[in-house]
């Protein structure tokens, strides 16, 4: 059993702990938490950090898992077989300024496309795996964990066209009009 919150930790490695059980490390400044091996782990809370990934999936064990109000983007729940009590909530990740639009690919190791939906906020354009006419600086989608579908925003500072494409099929009577004006 290791507690550990609200010590102002950045990082956090358990790694091959394989008797470790309980782990409480919220409330903390943590960016990383590893985990590998923690194979007995049953309980985790690490709510209320700066985690942008978590990698659980060693943690065959896990009965409860406590991650809200951090800045994931993706979870694997689905080796996790016994985890019956979770709160995903609260997952809000920066991705600064946009232009035209913005590739998924930038989104921390372990996002899967195919596993986020419901996007609101800009579109998701299948065929390049962006978001695209966004319509607002918050765009929120669903994550399927495995387990229980995500909620997370993506926060933007601001959103700008570079290039503004023109219907040309009305160029020729426009200009006729504002030449006989």
């Amino acid at each position: 059993e290791l507690h550990c919150y609200n010590s102002k930790l950045t990082s956090l490695d358990v790694s091959g702990k394989a008797s470790l059980k309980l782990l409480y490390c919220d409330t903390n400044q943590l960016t990383e938490l590893k985990l590998s091996d923690c194979t007995a782990l049953t309980e985790l809370d690490c709510y209320g950090n700066s985690l942008e990934s978590l990698d659980v999936t060693d943690c065959t064990a896990l009965v409860r898992l406590d991650c809200n109000d951090n800045k994931l983007t993706s979870l694997d729940l689905t080796k996790n077989t016994s985890l019956s009590n979770y709160n995903l909530a609260d997952q809000t990740y920066s991705i600064g300024e946009v232009i035209d639009s913005y590739p998924l690919s930038k989104l921390p190791e372990g996002f899967v496309s195919s596993n986020a939906g419901d996007w609101t906020g800009a579109e998701y354009d299948e065929g390049t795996a962006s978001l695209i006419n966004f319509s607002s600086t918050s765009v929120t989608y669903k994550y399927d964990c495995g387990k229980q579908m995500m909620p997370v925003t993506l926060s933007l500072t601001s959103y700008t066209l570079s290039s503004v494409i023109w219907d040309i099929s009305n160029f020729e009577s426009i200009l006729l009009l504002s030449e006989s004006i």
